[in-house]
């Protein structure tokens, strides 16, 4: 799995796999993973990104579909 940039460059799959990381550890600081919350956060890494929406009322908007990162 790879995610693009903002140039469209690919990230290397390291460096994604310790972004991940780091935000599943704010998700469970005990570090028991779970797959709900990986398949979270992979849904919320590749959603469409909208510069001109006003972030809070996104996660306002979306809450139900993210319910462990919101």
């Amino acid at each position: 799995m790879s995610y693009l940039l903002s140039n469209n460059q690919t990230m290397p799959a390291a460096s994604v796999r310790s972004s991940q990381n780091y935000f599943l550890n704010l998700l469970n600081p005990n570090n028991i993973r779970q797959e709900i919350s990986h398949d979270e956060l992979d849904r919320y890494l590749n959603s469409p990104i909208d510069s001109n929406t006003d972030s809070l009322i996104w996660w306002k908007t979306y809450e139900k579909d993210y319910p462990v990162l919101s």
